[in-house]
């Protein structure tokens, strides 16, 4: 799993489950690129969909793949490998590239001879790593099964090593898986799993697959450098037994793959006509070019595209791929409509394109209505089935344009996986989707076989509607189709084809549904987070989302952290928050903070246990500095593929430095909104006291006019004497000389009248006015003048 350290998800809807909302995202856009499909074994489709691309190609990445052949391994199942010849020496085609066969396949099991000769071989390989190394190992080690070595006593079989990529130990693999290998305890010794033989040489185990430590630990420990390996013992009792990564193993058949297409080409180059290699100079020819007739010459690097069954869709088997070299990885099921259509596929066309007209024909207006296929393969601990609802044709009648996978199952026996799914496309699918227009096979001629008599009486208790004429519909049974073993393959050579743009075709979008459930799991006292205890574990991302998803948010505060300690449940309130944070509750923050483990796990299908992804995160623990983290924000991605990508998003500041960050900002928040009253409200005081000396001065003025000149034009012009007040607002002390100058009398600040006549007003307004005595008084006075008046 990526880690990256840089610094909630919610749902919501009207009607809808949260399941269902969580299927219908929509994806991640992807860049596509249109392409032709041609083959020397079969003419292509022009319309051949265009697979989903797991992962974006730059121009740089092309500019560099560009002298290399695009090859597509089934490595999972069948072996068989197709590749795109590389484009010319200048980056330009004189023809169109075609998708080449290789006759021969690459062995799915790696079988290893049982010699000195491959011993050394295989020592060789381990410590070099080069080309020359995979070729002694392909002629010395490696058993193809056509010679007479077939018993234990002459080759070793390891069956599928592909599947083990990734695994941190052997209590990870689902139960079906770990039946293939014999296994043993980890020995609990002092001396380093990683190097201690579990074989002792009086063995009868030919091999076996063991958990070991990549870091010297004499026992695994959790984390990321934990590894399950394969203990080979080639040669008991002579040899010491040789420990091989499954991604040794895996990398052997792979280089053996890159090393057929290579022959290959050097093949079709040397069988070419001296004047087609005169006309086509700018062409690589591999036969004349002199680095390319030596062995070593560069074949190790070729690019290669794999197609994953649902077992190796994880994320330590997707990272692990990434880090052999691998360049792209693709859903098989998508390869296997895309190969079908590429070779042209009677019964795959023709079920699909009856299933839309009988849908037309049916209710013209249903719109949202379209056909649904199982596809159905064998995987190596028992079947998957991937239901995938393929949308209307195009416009001009080339192809389809969106592949929507509804779900993917798989499960032990066929049995089971076809009960799953059929309750997960009851769940997303509407009433006429239901039913599979078709149940699409794949994989060897005998799996195919095998799968059809256990289909066929299933679907005999299915109908869908199929047209019989122009006018007529009729409900039939689900076509049940047996394709060509290549098709995985073909189809994974096309995608990536196109993909680097050296094949055209429509465009066509395959949108993938999540293999795996993600969660989390967490806890506060410091312990290892368990993957069995489900209160605290906490769905991220269910199984059939819509892929890619996320960043899903979880936010982390240590008072938050020390409150759940405290109170002893998950569901605190925001007040019992806060009583954890400032000054004082500074250690139990600090222990709070230290003490929260976090653990991501994933879930494959078929399986019941949760599995550890990567190591324990302590989201606010700062473990290269040792201090404690206030706050921070985990974010969680799944990919398409089922790789898990987490990033810690935060300042990260410390527990001490955040709180005294919260007193400046205390004080610095009381300081500004101090000086924000005092400039503020200064401004709003100067503006009042303006009005109110404006007011004073011109009722001054005008007593002064009444008093000195009575009876004159200023004698009560108000609007005269705001004019002179304004005018003479900076120099009141000149008007008021003025005044006395011209009018021979000091202007005084008030007059003694005036005085008097303020204080009778006053008196006046603040007397208390009784309605009682005033009415009594009138009677009174009423009474006293009709006595006088008599």
């Amino acid at each position: 799993m990526s880690l990256a350290t840089a610094g909630g998800g919610g749902m919501g809807g009207g009607g809808m489950s949260a399941a269902v909302m969580a299927h219908n995202t929509a994806a991640m856009p992807h860049q596509h690129t249109q392409s032709n499909f041609q083959s020397n074994a079969t003419s292509a489709a022009a319309a051949a969909p265009k697979v989903d691309q797991l992962l974006h190609v730059s121009s740089k990445q092309m500019s560099s793949a560009e002298l290399y052949p695009l090859v597509a391994i089934d490595l999972f199942d069948t072996g068989h490998v197709r590749f795109v010849p590389p484009l010319a020496a200048e980056g330009q085609q004189e023809e169109p590239c075609v998708i080449m066969d290789v006759k021969e396949t690459v062995p799915t099991q790696l079988r290893l001879k049982r010699t000195e000769a491959s011993y050394k071989a295989l020592k060789k390989m381990l410590s070099k790593g080069d080309e020359a190394s995979f070729l002694r190992v392909f002629s010395e080690s490696l058993s193809l099964g056509d010679d007479k070595d077939d018993n234990d006593d002459v080759v070793v079989t390891i069956p599928t090593p592909a599947l083990l990529l990734g695994v941190r130990r052997i209590n990870h693999l689902p139960p079906a898986m770990k039946e293939m290998y014999p296994h043993k305890p980890t020995p609990s010794s002092a001396v380093s799993a990683a190097i201690e033989p579990v074989v002792t040489p009086d063995d009868d185990e030919a091999y076996l697959i063991r958990d070991q430590t990549l870091d010297g630990e004499p026992t695994p420990r959790g984390n990321d450098y934990d590894r399950v390996g394969i203990q080979l013992n080639l040669l008991p009792g002579k040899k010491k037994p040789l420990v091989l990564l499954p991604e040794d193993a895996a990398l052997i058949l792979l280089n053996y793959g890159r090393k057929l297409v290579h022959d290959e080409m050097r093949r079709n180059s040397s069988s070419s006509s001296s004047a087609t290699k005169k006309k086509s100079k700018k062409k690589i020819d591999i036969a004349d070019d002199s680095s390319a007739t030596d062995e070593t010459s560069g074949w190790s690097d070729y690019p290669i595209s794999l197609p994953l069954p649902l077992a190796a869709r994880t994320d330590p088997c997707t990272e692990t791929l990434y880090e052999m070299g691998i360049t792209r990885l693709t859903n098989r099921a998508g390869m296997v409509l895309t190969g079908s259509f590429i070779l042209q596929t009677k019964g795959v066309i023709q079920a699909i394109g009856a299933r839309y007209r009988g849908i037309a024909m049916e209710d013209e207006d249903e719109d949202g209505v379209a056909p649904t296929v199982y596809v159905v393969g064998r995987n190596a601990g028992g079947v998957d089935i991937t239901a995938v609802r393929v949308t209307q044709p195009s416009e001009t009648g080339e192809g389809y344009e969106d592949y929507g996978v509804v779900s993917e199952v798989s499960a032990r026996t066929f049995e089971e996986a076809w009960e799953e799914i059929g309750e997960s496309v009851g769940k997303y699918c509407e009433e006429g989707e239901r039913t599979p227009c078709a149940v699409i096979l794949y994989g060897t001629s005998e799996a195919q076989a095998g799968l059809a008599e256990k289909v066929r009486p299933l679907v005999k208790g299915m109908k869908v509607l199929m047209p019989v004429d122009k006018r007529n519909t009729k409900e039939i049974c689900p076509l049940v189709v047996m394709t060509d073993p290549t098709v995985v393959a073909v189809g994974c050579a096309a995608g990536f084809g196109q993909a680097y743009q050296r094949l055209g075709g429509s465009e066509s979008h395959v949108r993938n549904a999540s293999a795996t459930a993600v969660a989390i799991s967490m806890n506060y006292e410091g312990e290892v987070p368990s993957r069995t205890d489900e209160e605290n574990i906490k769905i991220l991302f269910d199984f059939d989302r819509r892929v890619p998803a996320g960043p899903y948010q979880i936010d982390f505060t240590a008072a938050e952290c020390a409150a759940i300690r405290h109170f002893g449940t998950l569901d605190v309130t925001p007040e019992q928050i806060k009583t954890f944070q400032g000054f004082k509750n500074i250690p139990k923050r600090e222990d709070a903070a230290r003490k929260i483990r976090l653990q991501v796990l994933q879930k494959t299908r078929g399986s019941d246990d949760w599995v550890e992804i990567s190591s324990e995160i302590t989201p606010l623990w700062h473990e290269d500095e040792k201090y404690a983290i206030e706050s921070c924000c985990l974010e969680v991605s799944l990919r398409a593929n089922g790789e898990i990508t987490t990033r810690l998003v935060g300042e990260g500041t410390s527990i001490v430095q955040a709180n005294k960050e919260a007193r400046k900002s205390t004080i610095s928040y009381y300081m500004w909104t101090f000086f924000a009253i005092l400039f503020f409200g200064g401004f709003l005081f100067k503006s009042w006291y303006e009005d109110y000396v404006f007011q004073r001065d011109t009722k001054r003025l005008l007593a002064y006019y009444k008093h000195v000149i009575p009876g004159s034009l200023s004698d009560g012009d108000l609007h005269n004497a705001r004019y002179l007040v304004w005018k003479y607002r900076y120099k009141k002390k000149r008007l008021w000389k003025g005044l006395e100058v011209k009018y021979g009398e000091p202007v005084p600040e008030t007059w003694p009248d005036d005085e008097e006549e303020e204080q009778e007003e006053d008196k006046e307004d603040e007397e208390e006015i009784d309605l009682d005595a005033n009415e009594e008084e009138d009677k009174n006075d009423g009474k006293q003048s009709e006595g006088d008046e008599f």
